[in-house]
């Protein structure tokens, strides 16, 4: 079996060593580096003969989709798959399989970092002391705070047990209400509306569709408290961040982390003191990133044995 492998950055400390354990399945692995993979031409050249595509952010639409002829199986490192094609994969026969949850503690986890951050103005103070200021500053604490958690799944739930340090109010909103666990959170399900008006902390959380592109607009983030912090650590499309930036520098809302921007890299990154950016780096811990090789290598092995593949994306 061939197998194309768009080794995203995360994933280079360890991908020799995934390498060889593929091959020792007996598979013939050629590697593309971050950059390589972000030029589409170079893609559709070299998948053209590979049986299985491993992928982080690689755009995959169906130019490159009709370049795969001997192309059965794509595998994404990491749970969203919305860079990939996958209804018209299914059409092509193509199976598409992630790795879901493997990296939602280490999401979970920066988002406390960010909430933290935000309300104490830690980025904003360290860079100030370093410039020789010593001026105090007043935060605010997470303590009896309430949580605004939109979208439900297992990055939310993780987040929901984590903020129970805080003693703070749960809140959510998600298409799929799964009662029983949000019951044993202590998590109460609103109408959207009252999520974006009662959170103090609002952290996106859902997987990025045609219904909630932008669904973060100018609207939503006047209905929001003037002290309410924004979070971002699903897909950078699900906000108009030209609505958040303006909203910032006037202060509509008291700040906003960003791990995802809806291109990325990003044409700019405003100057604002109560914004915060990371470069995606919401599931790049070394932890995760070798569940993730962990769940890819197994299914591989299952592959070569022709036994089912798990996580199997529905279309």
């Amino acid at each position: 079996m061939k197998i194309l492998f768009s080794v995203g950055n995360a994933f280079v400390p360890i991908h020799q060593e995934m390498v060889v354990q593929m091959e020792q399945l007996g598979a013939e692995v050629e590697c593309l580096t971050f950059e390589q993979s972000m030029h589409p031409e170079i893609v559709k050249e070299r998948i053209e003969d590979a049986d299985i595509y491993i992928l982080a952010v690689t755009k995959v639409g169906r130019d490159v989709i009709d370049c795969a002829k001997s192309l059965k199986w794509m595998i994404k490192l990491g749970t969203g798959v919305d860079n990939i094609d996958v209804m018209y994969a299914a059409k092509k026969g193509i199976i598409v399989s992630n790795a879901p949850g493997q990296n939602a503690w280490s999401v979970a986890e920066l988002v406390i970092g960010y909430m933290i951050g935000l309300s104490r103005k830690v980025s904003l103070l360290d860079a100030r002391t370093k410039n020789g200021s010593w001026k105090h500053s007043l935060g605010l604490e997470l303590y009896g705070k309430t949580l605004g958690i939109f979208g439900f799944g297992t990055i939310g739930k993780k987040l929901a047990r984590i903020v129970d340090a805080f003693q703070m109010n749960k809140l959510a909103f998600s298409y799929h209400q799964d009662e029983k666990t949000a019951e044993s959170l202590h998590v109460s399900f609103v109408s959207m509306d009252q999520l974006f008006s009662q959170s103090d902390y609002l952290v996106i959380c859902t997987a990025l569709n045609q219904t909630n592109y932008h669904i973060i607009d100018a609207s939503v983030l006047k209905k929001m408290k003037p002290n309410a912090f924004l979070i971002n650590i699903s897909r950078g499309a699900i906000i108009d961040e030209k609505a958040l930036f303006d909203a910032l520098k006037i202060n509509e809302i008291g700040g906003a982390a960003l791990d995802v921007r809806e291109i990325e890299p990003p044409e700019m990154v405003p100057d604002l003191n109560n914004l915060l950016v990371t470069p995606h780096i919401g599931g790049s811990t070394i932890e995760s990133i070798q569940r993730i090789a962990d769940v890819t290598l197994e299914n591989i092995h299952r592959f070569s044995q022709g036994k089912p593949i798990l996580h199997v994306v529905k279309c």
